[in-house]
């Protein structure tokens, strides 16, 4: 059997080469031992290379099925997200445990529950998702910005304001950068301030 998570993730990746991609994908379908759960990987990164968001839902959720509780479980959500889908993306982040299996330790989990909240414009679940990322990730950046993009969302500008501040102060290791953050905020507030 192959390994065709690293090749899902490369194709995702902004910079992937499509050209390169497809012909990695031409290699892994001529192992004719390919088990079900790497064809349903396939389909997925037809789709994406495709730009069919509607096949990527359908692969990812025929990966789901295959391996539930995984990664692609996770992703169902994610491509329901991108159809303007955001209560069922809420529903099947529902059926996943944040803190076993692959969701442990992963922050996009509570990324993409809280865009689901926001999308939704339950702000206030938004912002519950929010404080419970910072408590299983209290030094990633994410986390603040999810926190922020819910306290504009419920108009309470002097918390945004003040995590703006608190970021600007402390710069992180790594990303969304202070800036990035202000700026999200500012977003933010225009739109629902």
């Amino acid at each position: 059997a192959v390994n065709c998570k690293p090749l899902g993730r490369r194709a995702r990746r902004e910079d992937a080469d499509p050209q390169r991609v497809d012909g990695l994908r031409r290699q892994v379908e001529q192992l004719a031992a390919a088990t079900n759960v790497e064809r349903a990987v396939l389909d997925n990164l037809r789709a994406w290379l495709a730009g069919d968001w509607a096949a990527a839902h359908g692969a990812a959720r025929a990966q789901a099925e295959l391996a539930p509780g995984s990664i692609p479980h996770f992703q169902v959500a994610e491509e329901a997200r991108r159809l303007n889908r955001p209560r069922e993306a809420r529903e099947v982040l529902a059926e996943l445990d944040p803190d076993k299996g692959e969701m442990h330790g992963w922050i996009y989990y509570w990324l993409e529950l809280a865009t689901a909240h926001h999308l939704l414009g339950d702000h206030t679940r938004e912002l519950e998702t929010a404080a419970r990322a910072r408590q299983a990730h209290p030094d990633d950046p994410m986390a603040v910005l999810l926190e922020v993009r819910a306290l504009a969302g419920l108009g309470r500008v002097d918390d945004v304001l003040r995590l703006g501040d608190q970021a600007l102060a402390s710069p992180p290791a790594r990303r969304p950068w202070p800036g990035e953050l202000v700026l999200e905020a500012a977003l933010e507030l225009r739109t629902h301030g």
